[in-house]
């Protein structure tokens, strides 16, 4: 999670101050830039079951995370329990954000939880987001307005207050334009025969769009008089939008198909907090679908009195090894801290354990000595005894690091210093969502790069989660492998090199066979 503190125009006012923030449609990257400020500056974030969680983990450490509950329209009284509760972090906080999917105005209740607020005397302020009604058919290749098409679109919600049904529909079926509807996946049958009875053209083009800009989109296209027998075959979920009008035709041209080597593939990547994203987009450029689980949180270890011996002691003549790209930045930010810089390097061979934190070191100006032939602990080891030079190692590394490294090195006859320089807290809040959206998917590849993430998936989800048919298990390499099967998981496929290069190529490879079965 980011840190900082609330900006100075956040700090104007001495009370509470409650932000109605708009996530967007799902992907934390159509946030708006006020939406990223405010969410990473919050004491406390009262957030909807829409809400993905790489919106949440913008969150700073420390802040509480409160889920609201499920769609407010399942429970009437969801509504009054959740806006007492905002009401609830105000006593406790001074900087409270409640984030809702989509924006908070358009059919999200939060009109309705301004004015409560504000008569409690409450300070709010309103952070608007994409709408699902715009974004949705957007993002699919369907423009709402064209000037030969339709000068003129219309939002509507599927459901009124109390779940009442819609009485206007032969106003509706009337207007000229797009027709949007939200929140109305489960009453198409009923909206589709609303607008035929009313006099809509049965050939009218139209789409549903579920879960827009998120790994599990799916988009159907087809005339009115089929579209909600199109949707109950392909089995849609809320939350969706139904698009009805001659725009919808447009869509094939405006986004025609891609296809890759991953076309079709939903893969779920366990990585920490605040990894780049870098493997999620190369799975997306090779068609596939990517969704980051961060089951854990990496949280820098500071002061570190045992970084400050090791400084003090001197670096040179020895071994200084590091073991993640993360340990690269912490090293090199404490450094700093301390007074130091990277001169502290003088006289010190350099090991990386593979390409990612190679690159890391380069990033800061400093050249490794050695990179093992295999990217693991267990190479790292044996290169580094067997190579000439000193037989001292400082070994930098997180607090959860397994003591194989270490013990190959000591048995050697090396005199080894281990320092963690961060440790791996896991992550309470992704455990309901990450349950919910791996037990829905379809033939998924589950892909663990560490075996930290293992041991954490086999803590936070294994016991509530029974894996869908046809699941794979992908793991990175040995250490990772042995920590899948300790906690009950037996993988399916192991990279040939413990690199993300190496994952997707024995992910690709395994894709392959099992579309050459399929043929």
């Amino acid at each position: 999670m980011s840190s900082g503190g609330p900006s100075a125009r956040d700090s104007a006012t001495s009370g509470p101050k409650v932000f109605l923030v708009g996530a967007g449609p799902g992907d934390a990257r159509l946030l708006t830039l006020r939406a990223v400020e405010v969410i990473s500056r919050a004491d406390a974030i009262l957030y909807d079951r829409l809400v993905d969680p790489s919106v949440l983990s913008l969150a700073r450490r420390g802040c509480e995370l409160v889920y609201a509950g499920k769609d407010p329209s399942d429970d009437p009284s969801l509504q009054g329990r959740i806006n007492e509760r905002m009401l609830e972090l105000c006593l406790r906080h001074r900087l409270v954000v409640r984030l809702k999917g989509g924006d908070p105005f358009v059919f999200g209740r939060g009109g309705e939880e301004a004015l409560f607020l504000a008569e409690r005397g409450v300070e709010v302020e309103v952070v608007p987001g994409l709408s699902s009604a715009l974004a949705a058919p957007a993002l699919s290749g369907i423009p709402l307005t064209h000037r030969d098409l339709s000068s003129s679109f219309h939002v509507f919600t599927a459901r009124l207050s109390g779940g009442r049904p819609r009485e206007d529909w032969d106003r509706i079926a009337s207007l000229e334009g797009t027709l949007v509807f939200l929140m109305g996946v489960g009453l198409l049958e009923e909206m589709a025969s609303n607008l035929l009875r009313f006099g809509k053209d049965p050939d009218t083009p139209c789409s549903v769009i579920c879960s827009s800009s998120t790994p599990f989109e799916e988009v159907v296209v087809g005339p009115l008089r089929e579209i909600a027998s199109l949707a109950r075959e392909r089995r849609l979920s809320p939350p969706g939008v139904l698009v009805v009008g001659e725009v919808v035709s447009l869509r094939e041209r405006v986004k025609p198909p891609r296809r890759g080597p991953l076309f079709g593939v939903l893969a779920f990547l366990f990585r920490p907090l605040g990894y780049p994203d870098e493997f999620e987009e190369r799975i997306r450029e090779l068609g596939g679908r990517a969704v980051n689980v961060p089951l854990l949180e990496v949280r820098r270890i500071w002061p570190n009195p045992a970084l400050e011996r090791a400084l003090a002691r001197g670096l040179s003549d020895r071994w200084v090894v590091f073991a993640s790209a993360m340990g690269v930045r912490f090293f090199a930010e404490g450094l700093l801290e301390l007074g130091s810089d990277l001169r502290a390097l003088g006289g010190a061979r350099v090991a990386a354990i593979g390409p990612g934190t190679e690159r890391a070191l380069r990033s800061f100006g400093i050249a490794a000595d050695l990179v093992p032939r295999s990217y693991n602990s267990v190479a790292l080891g044996e290169e580094i005894s067997s190579a000439p030079g000193p037989s001292r190692a400082l070994l930098l590394r997180s607090s959860l690091a397994d003591e194989g490294l270490r013990a190959r090195l000591e048995g050697r006859g090396f005199e080894v210093e281990q320092v963690p320089l961060y440790e791996l807290v896991e992550v309470e809040w992704t455990r309901s969502w990450a349950v919910e959206a791996i037990s829905r998917s379809d033939r998924p590849y589950l892909i663990f790069s560490s075996a930290s993430s293992a041991r954490a998936f086999g803590s936070l989800l294994l016991g509530g989660l029974s894996l869908p048919e046809g699941s794979r298990v992908v793991s990175i390499g040995p250490a990772t492998s042995a920590a899948l099967r300790e906690v009950g998981l037996s993988p399916h496929l192991e990279a040939s090199t413990s690199t993300f290069d190496g994952l997707l190529e024995v992910l690709i490879e395994d894709v392959e066979q099992e579309k050459t079965k399929e043929a």
